[in-house]
């Protein structure tokens, strides 16, 4: 319908509804010897094996150049033959096509007319009857031109290495293992290439399924050593079988909660692995609870099944409700989330939230039963025979001494829990942010940008020299260059760009990802700027899908308002230290010519617009007449000349143009006259709407809202005329699109657990004091991001959820603990908050630091991703801990104390905690 609209001349509209579609596994096929069509005939049998892995779902193939069939004419015999280069199209065109010729309709069968009327060979072509008259005498084709098979000349193509070659797109199926899809191609490609001859080579260029294998390999050995660590710290600070039975159901509750993913469908990645290793601190915390409560009641008396029975069935209503509010701290993510964000989530929350349920499950119904038949004896009747206490025994004594000095100093206590909170809260404003950092990965990609106009063979020098020196560097183990158009999309977040002659983008394997960086900052330094002609722009893989970190947009109808606008935007940003490069969007003005047919003059010796316009086609690039079939090969048919006549403005002026009605030559310049033209390189529009945007590229370790930040004062500060907009896009518009659902997300997490520590305390106080724990956290987390010098993203946000829910947990624990003690055993408020935090003391040390101890892998990795998660879960537990402590016992009591004056028979005596 759309095409209806437009001039019938309009060749085609372009849509690309698969733009975001990505390759699981680019493969290049090279060759030094074969030409293209013998490649070609390869690739399409190789594709054909390929096609019976039942996972794949589409495979593409880039950069093969096909062969051509050019008619060369000669003007002075289509002259003196009386034929235009109208008629030889058109007598082309009609012997080529293939029309349907309707059917034979019999009484039984219909039977359908085929007519075998295309060209076959450049025999068939030459043999052509391009005119005939009365007296039978036939002009053919072979008469009036040359007929010749040649490459045609490319708009872009691929090398490998250095070497010609055609790249292999292959896309998975939805709903397939990557990792099993690989190993299928692997398995396929090794009988592939044994039948293949010695001088075609099969090289991988992007490989998914081994990138993710890698991945998962890696959170693999992490979620082991973090599993080794929170065991032994059990083993460390408990007893031998206290500990055994504590680390038991950890795999129990790991294996149990993969068991329950892999019924439902949910794929093992590394989301769902880095969401197992933040729980894994998490799942021993409801089993050491209970035990040590099992401990406590056996040194009071109890019987083992009363001590088994009775710790499961009087810790229930807090271990569940401490399960429901680390819960409702990640389930808001499942619905406010939006875009790359909610797509990297995916099922983060959904993990935390079987293995939690699991957890609290095997902590009732299983521990109580390991505890009846390991743990007999309290601590008070274990003691070693050495009489040597503990490290947590070490612990205990030393908070004991301080526990009372906090409570009895309410009002120092009370300042310095507000201090930690005001200073953390200031340390993390102070933090530089960041959503999502950038890819780290043993691969990189180059682009080459030459100015507006130049031709491919300028941007295929620029890469050969750059081709040159990566062939020197050990670091890197293979380069394949896209010269006038870019590689399919191999990884999800970099978009393609736009098909261009002065545009090569080049895609570049190395050793490792620490190689990776170190080649992107030593090419940056000595390569960007070292030719004249064109910038070498270094292109790291990112997780933010906008095509620069820092964009100025600028929005109106007028563009040389926006041009002008643009250039003080991009004066501001080269002088600004940690921007490397700023262009815009709209290019520079493109140079082109201006041919103007004097109609006059043309009407009068016979000629139209349309053939001066085909014969000018004809001498430059040439015109498509018809299509030759070998096979199921196609090669097109072009009329041309063999004039070179695409140098200069005077060969094109001199161009022969043929006028049948006096039988003679004319150049160009007696029916038309040429003048120079600038236009646009690129207009682009953003919601309908004339959009320039000036995009700027940072230094490798630069943060995008940090620099923003210190040229927006400038930015803002133009004057902008009537009718011109400004807004920012990269980095900030997408941590702007997803800091309100991350804003959101946290608000509804603290009012759901707000309200389940109502359900649970039935009094809005007690709710309040314990969720008091939270803000607590603040200063572990940014004095940790501040110290590992991590940006605050989305991966310090989970975390942020993360530690927010656990330390709820230590609240409620303690809390519970205080009640039960003032109800059961008649103790005031101030006794019961200095016993509650002595006796809950040991649980809570050893909930945290094995919560703590099992994201230290993650730290240790320096992963720019998961990195910063660790690091606030570890840091933030470790101080909030602390915090939690000495701070809310001193509270508990500052808001409670009036019950003591009011009820004086609750003052018993002192109580100890051993």
């Amino acid at each position: 319908m759309l095409k209806a609209q437009l001039p019938q001349e309009v060749l085609g509209i372009v849509v690309n509804s698969e733009f975001g579609s990505t390759s699981a596994v680019l493969l290049a096929v090279e060759s030094k010897t074969r030409p293209y069509k013998d490649l070609q005939k390869h690739v399409e049998e190789m594709e054909d094996q390929l096609r019976g892995i039942n996972s794949l779902a589409k495979i593409t193939r880039v950069g093969a150049m096909s062969e051509q069939i050019s008619i060369y004419v000669d003007n002075n015999k289509l002259i003196n033959y009386g034929i235009t280069s109208g008629s030889l199209m058109q007598a082309l065109q009609k012997e080529g096509a293939i029309n349907p010729a309707g059917s034979l309709n019999g009484y039984v069968i219909d039977r359908p007319i085929h007519l075998t009327s295309f060209f076959k060979s450049e025999a068939d072509l030459a043999d052509q009857v391009i005119q005939s008259n009365a007296n039978g005498n036939v002009i053919r084709l072979r008469d009036i031109a040359t007929i010749r098979r040649e490459y045609e000349n490319p708009e872009s193509y691929v090398t490998a290495n250095g070497t010609k070659c055609i790249v292999i797109s292959m896309e998975m199926a939805t709903g397939y293992n990557i990792v099993h899809f690989g190993e299928e191609v692997e398995a396929r490609l090794q009988q592939i290439q044994s039948k293949q001859p010695s001088d075609i080579n099969i090289t991988k260029l992007a490989n998914q399924p081994e990138v993710v294998d890698e991945s998962i390999s890696h959170f693999m050995k992490e979620f082991g050593y973090a599993l080794v660590g929170v065991i032994i710290v059990a083993l460390l600070l408990l007893p031998f079988r206290v500990a055994s039975v504590a680390a038991a159901t950890i795999p129990i509750t790991i294996a149990a909660t993969l068991a329950i993913m892999y019924l439902l469908g949910y794929e093992l990645n590394t989301v769902t692995l880095a969401a197992l290793i933040v729980v894994l601190g998490i799942v021993v915390d409801d089993p050491i609870v209970v035990i040590d409560n099992h401990v406590e009641k056996l040194d009071d008396g109890f019987s083992v099944w009363e001590a088994a029975k009775s710790s499961a069935v009087e810790l229930f209503p807090s271990v569940f409700t401490a399960t429901l509010a680390i819960a409702a701290t990640f389930a808001p993510l499942m619905f406010f989330m939006e875009g790359i964000a909610s797509d990297f989530v995916g099922m983060f929350p959904f993990t935390i939230i079987i293995a939690l349920s699991l957890s609290l499950i095997i902590s009732m119904l299983l521990v109580p039963y390991f505890n009846t038949m390991f743990i007999k004896k309290g601590l008070n009747h274990g003691k070693s025979i050495t009489g040597k206490p503990s490290m947590l025994d070490r612990v205990q004594k030393v908070f004991d001494r301080h526990i009372s000095k906090a409570i009895n100093h309410p009002v120092l206590t009370t300042i310095f829990a507000v201090l930690s909170v005001v200073i953390g809260g200031a340390l993390m404003a102070l933090l530089p942010q960041q959503l999502f950092p950038k890819v780290e990965r043993n691969q990189f990609a180059m682009e080459i940008y030459l100015p507006q106009g130049y031709n491919l063979s300028q941007t295929d020098s620029v890469v050969k020299k750059m081709e040159g020196i990566m062939a020197q560097d050990k670091r890197i183990v293979s380069y394949t260059s896209f010269i006038g158009t870019s590689s399919p999309r191999f990884h999800t977040l970099y978009a393609p760009n736009l098909p261009a002659e002065n545009y090569a983008q080049v895609l570049i394997n190395t050793t490792t990802p620490k190689t990776t960086e170190e080649i992107l900052r030593e090419y940056e330094t000595k390569y960007s700027n070292s030719f004249p002609t064109a910038y070498v722009r270094m292109k790291q893989l990112t997780m933010v899908p906008t095509p620069a970190p820092v964009e100025v947009r600028i929005a109106g109808n007028d563009i040389a308002a926006l041009k002008k606008i643009g250039a003080q935007v991009t004066e501001i940003g080269e002088k600004q230290p940690g921007i490397t490069w700023v262009r815009t969007d709209y290019e520079e003005m493109k140079e082109g010519i201006r041919l103007e047919v004097k109609h006059n003059e043309a009407a009068r010796l016979g000629l139209t617009k349309k053939d001066v316009a085909d014969i000018v086609a004809i001498n430059m690039q040439g015109l498509p007449a018809t299509q030759v079939w070998e096979g199921s090969y196609p090669l097109e048919v072009k009329i041309k000349t063999s004039e070179a006549v695409r140098s200069s403005t005077d060969a094109l002026l001199d161009l022969r143009i043929p006028v049948k009605q006096s039988q003679t030559v004319l150049p160009l310049r007696q029916v038309a006259q040429i003048s120079p033209e600038w236009h646009q390189g690129q207009i682009a529009h953003r919601n309908g709407v004339r959009t320039l945007t000036v995009r700027m590229d940072l230094t490798q370790n630069a943060v995008a809202n940090n620099v923003l930040g210190d040229i927006q004062p400038a930015i803002n500060a133009l004057n902008l005329p009537e009718g011109v907009s400004m807004s920012y896009g990269g980095e900030l518009e997408m941590q702007e699109e997803n800091i309100v659902p991350m804003g959101l997300s946290l608000g509804m997490s603290v009012v759901i657990i707000f309200l389940i520590l109502v359900w649970h305390f039935q009094r809005i106080k007690h709710a309040v004091l314990s969720l008091t724990t939270m803000f607590l956290s603040i200063l572990g987390a940014s004095l940790g991001l501040m110290l590992m010098q991590y940006p605050f993203g989305f991966t310090s946000f989970l975390g942020l959820l993360a530690l927010c829910g656990i330390v709820v947990r230590n609240g409620i624990i303690l809390i519970d603990f205080a009640e039960e003690l003032r109800e059961k055993e008649g103790l005031s408020v101030k006794e019961a908050a200095r016993v509650a935090a002595e006796r809950r003391m040991r649980p809570i040390f050893l909930t945290s630091s094995a919560a703590a101890v099992g994201v230290i892998p993650m730290i240790v990795s320096r992963s720019t991703l998961w990195g910063p998660l660790g690091t606030v879960i570890c840091f933030g537990l470790l101080v909030s801990m602390l915090l939690t402590l000495f701070a809310l016992p001193t509270l508990y009591w500052l808001a409670f104390r009036k019950e003591d004056a009011n009820n004086p028979e609750s003052n018993a005596a002192p109580v100890s905690a051993t």
